[in-house]
């Protein structure tokens, strides 16, 4: 009986996600009301408040549970390569195939970034989330922070800022995307930088 009520429960708590991040991707995380959520998924409105304390939690929550898919897409594409492999195409490869087959995700990211960065809206949960993503994201990368008192790397966060960058402006600007392109797009940068520093500068730390 009691795994059966299990059964349900976590059933009711992934339509409530599921619905969260289909109406989040066709309306933006600002407009749907906790009402819209609940309805999409076919259950009452009260029932949203014993899964969740708040949007901002549901939120976390799908934050947290995309980075947790898309950690398990990069930390196989590396586990599964050749001993040697370069790690860096590997991981730029898992988030384009990743994001491909997950759309919602890059929509949910983007926003809840933004989202943060609203005075009210400055949830540690969120916040955790992302900066698990990134801490996950150099470990992997094998870029460990300078010292105990930094959480990330700063390699880690340009990395991460790279990814979120150039496929927040490929969506903006309507760029098609394919799986990947982000590992030429890196190559692109790597171009681009000793135009812009000037002949000698290049090598510059």
């Amino acid at each position: 009986m009691e795994d059966r009520r299990s059964r349900k429960r976590d059933k009711t708590r992934h339509a409530l996600l599921g619905s969260a991040l289909e109406l989040f991707a066709e309306k933006g995380i600002y407009e749907p009301s906790i009402g819209e959520i609940t309805a999409h998924a076919d259950v009452g409105k009260g029932t949203f408040y014993q899964y969740f304390a708040s949007r901002e939690v549901l939120i976390a929550e799908l934050v947290e549970g995309g980075f947790d898919l898309l950690l398990a897409e990069v930390q196989g594409r590396v586990s599964n390569a050749p001993e040697g492999a370069e790690r860096l195409p590997l991981i730029l490869e898992a988030h384009s195939a990743f994001f491909e087959e997950h759309p919602n995700y890059l929509l949910l990211f983007h926003q809840a970034r933004g989202w943060m960065k609203m005075a009210r809206h400055h949830s540690a949960s969120l916040r955790g989330a992302f900066s698990n993503y990134v801490q996950n994201l150099g470990a992997v990368a094998g870029v460990a922070p300078r010292t105990d008192a930094e959480p990330c790397s700063r390699q880690a966060i340009v990395l991460a800022g790279f990814i979120a960058g150039v496929l927040s402006f490929d969506k903006i600007l309507g760029f098609p995307r394919g799986s990947g392109r982000l590992s030429h797009d890196f190559a692109l940068l790597a171009e681009v930088a000793p135009r812009c520093l000037g002949p000698g500068r290049s090598d510059r730390p």
